[in-house]
């Protein structure tokens, strides 16, 4: 895979915060000379804040935003909050990327924001971001280390119009806090915390779903649709705290898409969701290995789609009751978080399938404890 930083931002040194804004437009503007730019423009499409309460993935969070700045050129920040600290103070850093995109293309200047807050002064942090923030843009509070769901959580809520976590590192205290969320906006009570929220863990699973909607697509799947009982998700076990919301969110998709197709074939389905344990020492904990949809009966059908052992892809198979269906292949990124963030910055509302599925998931993750 190729780096993720391409177009470094090399912080300078620590400034008081009240000096942002003139070292931002100073380090621009020595960009510019540099580049022979007499313009110095900013393009900024968005306002992008990544929180980051562990030191030792600070630097990997770094990384990813660098790489966003080819996509999303803006306004970044790296937030780092220590409220256990003894000593209370704010640190600022700066970056300017002055990278051109090309011969005789003048850079975008983006631009990154490193701020330290410790121990009451974490409280200030949301009134500082909203002070920095461009207006004029989205806003995106990504939490690249798992939210305490405290006071900045939910400052940064009204202020953002996206909050994307990872649900994955979440343990399931969490994700009914992000339950409760989640209904929240559903029911319009957005006048208390407005921004939609998105899950990196979501995005892990789209390519299984990109591939399973085009079962769906196939007339020779439509006429079998009410023959399909069980839907298998085999994922490798969760670590620790884990959980298998990922596998248990691409079941409950899968199940809501299939309720849907039959409805408009006029046909009924009661299919089942099971999440098998089936260990691979190539992926990550919790991840999604196999997808099955099966059905007996006189015609029994079977489609898959599996991730192939140390391999970046995934393989859509009819095994049985679809003779002329071809295998489709697609290439996975979903290793890179900086892949998976960009498929979350490109949505600026709420995503009421991912919602959807979420709150499936639980329901699924509740019966299999049962």
């Amino acid at each position: 895979m190729a780096p993720i930083a391409r177009h470094p931002l090399e912080l300078g040194p620590i400034i008081p915060v009240e000096g942002i804004p003139s070292a931002l437009r100073k380090r621009r503007e020595e960009l510019a000379r540099g580049c022979a730019d007499p313009n110095a423009m900013r393009v900024c499409t968005m306002n992008l804040v990544a929180f980051c309460h562990d030191d030792d993935k600070c630097k990997e969070t770094h990384e990813v935003l660098t790489a966003m700045v080819l996509e999303h050129p803006g306004r970044l920040f790296l937030v780092h909050a220590h409220r256990e600290a003894p000593k209370s103070e704010f640190e600022a850093r700066v970056a300017v990327d002055g990278t051109p995109m090309g011969t005789g293309i003048a850079p975008t200047y983006s631009e990154l924001i490193d701020l330290k807050a410790t121990g009451t002064d974490v409280e200030y942090l949301p009134a500082l971001l909203t002070s920095l923030l461009e207006s004029d843009q989205p806003a995106v509070s990504w939490w690249a280390t798992p939210p305490t769901f405290g006071p900045n959580w939910h400052k940064m809520a009204r202020v953002c119009d996206r909050m994307v976590v990872d649900s994955a590192q979440l343990d399931p205290w969490d994700l009914m806090r992000l339950v409760e969320y989640v209904k929240r906006e559903a029911n319009g009570a957005s006048h208390e915390e407005r921004a939609a929220l998105g899950d990196l863990n979501w995005a892990r699973i789209k390519p299984f779903t990109a591939l399973t909607a085009r079962f769906f697509d196939s007339p020779e799947v439509r006429e079998r649709f009410s023959s399909i009982d069980r839907i298998i998700v085999r994922h490798t076990p969760a670590q620790g705290s884990g959980t298998a919301i990922g596998p248990a969110m691409l079941g409950a998709w899968v199940r809501d898409r299939l309720h849907k197709a039959a409805k408009l074939a006029h046909v009924k389905v009661s299919p089942r969701v099971e999440l098998v344990r089936s260990p691979r020492a190539d992926l990550g904990a919790g991840q999604v290995a196999e997808l099955v949809l099966h059905g007996d009966g006189a015609k029994p059908i079977e489609l898959a789609v599996v991730r192939p052992e140390n391999a970046d892809m995934l393989v859509a198979e009819p095994r049985q009751g679809v003779a002329g269906m071809q295998s489709q292949r697609q290439r996975l990124q979903t290793s890179s978080r900086s892949w998976l963030l960009a498929q979350e910055l490109q949505i600026t509302a709420r995503d009421p399938l991912f919602e959807s599925a979420y709150l499936g998931a639980i329901e699924l993750l509740r019966e299999a404890r049962q």
